[in-house]
């Protein structure tokens, strides 16, 4: 047990959905051999998302899981598997068929593609991709391993458990999300290479969970003793009074004498629906009148949250849905913003301005005489993922209408959006997406055929 893993995991999971996601991923590493790591998976099927098929046994739906692992220090791919599965329909929190793989993989940088099928419905495929990187720790120093935050953490003996590790049941929230269903964050983590040195005799464990505005929520700590090499940490942050938003739950082990530090950081989101967020409300009463909003008239504001609606959360428009007054509707848009400004202490709200500033460039670059350039599909991809890495355009052939292929590199590893001008007016459909949760469509060549 002589690893740590210290580079941030990242997952990109876009908040601008055309469609239903068929699953939701999470992962987290821990300590292996002294040549590899391991890193777990945690996946969850959102069966309302399947058809189903009517069995005697009652309601079913059927899929497949593909598995892509690729060493990005070596041209082999290192894994590449699929599965089929078949399970009945039941009323589980969320809906939801949860799981969890695990692979040991030597120290070097992964990258991990998952393909989810719908069995009923072959063309409907949902993708997703990380990276992660492995590494050897210090073997004179403590560490963490990654943040697994779960539904329910219970000791149990259950060894054939999917969930059991370290003699506990943990069972993963792959969504990570928190509130009124589960008013409480269950989290679990292992502690390496305690006892590598007795001077102090004890270490600080401190957990600290932090707003979006990086605003210190709680804090405990209490003392490790070094007697053990390894020990788990499995506990839990009551969060049923917290107002809905985005916060990071950060584990610390410190050393106070010498001032070393290991560092594990998970965020999550909470839904709290009838919280009411007192610092939102403080700041809105005195600032909202000498911002743009207070004077919009209704068709402005209505303008104003459509655009909106591009970076918006499930949350925001559910609260939206409930406004029935203008007013009411102009503070929900200044705070809107006012909650998404990276440094509140400068005249400036950076994030919005670049937001409008791309909104300005789509109503430039593609209007049509049918409509202004941000309510098209490639000013809506514009706006929400900004400038392409490149833009493909190819013009109208004798086999082929208009279509323009746009890549990202830095998004998942790389994607691309195909936009095809269908109707021969300048009017540029999204065909087909590489981008979790954008539309996909293989079979996009053959609709831009003219033959």
């Amino acid at each position: 047990m002589k690893k740590v893993f210290i580079l941030v995991m990242f997952v990109s999971l876009t908040a601008f959905s055309q469609k239903k996601q068929l699953f939701d991923l999470d992962f987290a590493r821990f300590a292996g051999d002294d040549t590899s790591g391991i890193v777990e998976v945690y996946y969850s099927f959102f069966q309302d998302a399947f058809l189903y098929e009517e069995l005697d046994e009652g309601k079913v739906i059927k899929g497949s899981i593909g598995i892509k692992i690729e060493d990005l220090k070596s041209p082999e791919k290192l894994f590449t598997r699929e599965y089929s599965f078949a399970a009945p329909i039941t009323d589980t929190l969320k809906n939801n068929l949860t799981g969890i793989l695990r692979f040991g993989l030597k120290f070097s940088d992964y990258r991990f593609t998952f393909a989810v099928k719908d069995l009923q419905f072959p063309d409907r495929v949902d993708t997703a991709r990380f990276a992660i990187q492995l590494t050897k720790s210090d073997e004179d120093k403590f560490y963490l391993s990654d943040i697994e935050v779960a539904t329910k953490i219970e000791k149990s003996d259950n060894t054939s458990s999917l969930f059991y590790k370290n003699t506990f049941e943990v069972e993963p929230n792959v969504s990570n999300v928190f509130g009124e269903n589960l008013p409480v964050i269950f989290y679990y983590l292992e502690l390496y290479n305690l006892n590598k040195s007795d001077n102090p005799e004890y270490l600080i464990l401190e957990r600290v969970l932090t707003n979006s505005k990086n605003e210190e929520i709680s804090r405990k700590r209490r003392y490790i003793p070094r007697k053990n090499p390894s020990i788990v940490e499995a506990n839990t942050v009551n969060i049923s009074k917290l107002p809905t938003g985005s916060y990071n739950l950060t584990i610390a082990l410190l050393d106070s004498l010498s001032n070393e530090i290991s560092i594990a950081s998970k965020k999550v989101f909470i839904y709290n629906s009838q919280i009411v967020d007192t610092t939102t409300a403080t700041y809105s009463d005195n600032e909202f009148l000498a911002s743009e909003f207070a004077l919009m008239s209704e068709e402005e504001v209505e303008e104003a949250y459509e655009q909106a609606l591009y970076i918006a959360s499930k949350v925001e428009e559910n609260q939206w849905k409930e406004l029935k007054d203008l007013d009411a509707k102009r503070n929900f848009l200044f705070t809107f913003w006012r909650n998404r400004d990276p440094d509140p202490s400068t005249a400036v709200n950076e994030f919005k301005r670049e937001f409008y500033r791309r909104i300005d460039y789509t109503n430039q670059a593609y209007s049509s005489f049918q409509r202004k350039g941000w309510r098209t599909d490639r000013g809506r991809v514009y706006i929400v993922y900004g400038r392409p890495s490149e833009i493909n355009r190819f013009p109208s052939q004798l086999d082929s209408k208009p279509y323009e292929i746009w890549n990202y590199d830095d998004l998942e590893g790389g994607v691309e959006f195909v936009f095809g001008d269908l109707s021969g007016f300048g009017d540029y459909r999204l065909l087909h997406s590489t981008k979790r949760g954008e539309l996909r469509d293989d079979n996009w060549p053959s609709r831009i055929k003219t033959l």
